[in-house]
């Protein structure tokens, strides 16, 4: 499995432990698709990433960027995007080595953003910032 992949794994892992996330997925889905006891949902997807040489041997370092898109549904759809993006924050910080994977990550970004039709949904995402070591001589 890639850097890559792995990270993203371990950040749909952590999430799923978060009691207030009722579902989560890597790919996208039309919010007319989800039943009402899907929310909050969040969808997962990689984003951005840059690199550059670390040694002057294969070494590289990368920072990937996450986005973390959440979407509530009901009353208090501020409060409970508020509640989300901080109940994600925190699970994240718990390890911001993912186990060793990376040797540093964070949030970046938090954006407010409404749909078409907003009512009765909020969505948001959290930018999330992973930096880690590899070996470009491997694939």
């Amino acid at each position: 499995m890639s850097n890559r992949e792995t990270i993203a794994k371990y950040i749909v892992d952590q999430l799923g432990e978060i009691r207030y996330i009722k579902s989560i997925t890597r790919e996208p889905r039309s919010i007319d698709e989800l039943a009402s006891t899907s929310y909050p949902h969040v969808l997962i997807e990689t984003a951005d990433e840059t690199r550059s040489d670390y040694t002057m041997d294969d070494e590289r370092t990368a920072t990937i960027e996450f986005l973390i898109n959440v979407v509530v549904q009901g009353k208090d759809r501020d409060s409970q995007r508020n509640l989300i993006f901080e109940a994600i924050e925190r699970k994240l910080e718990e390890d911001r080595t993912f186990g060793g994977v990376v040797f540093n990550s964070g949030v970046v970004e938090v954006i407010t953003r409404e749909i078409d039709s907003a009512e009765p949904y909020a969505t948001g995402a959290i930018v999330y910032s992973a930096t880690y070591h590899y070996d470009k001589s491997k694939p």
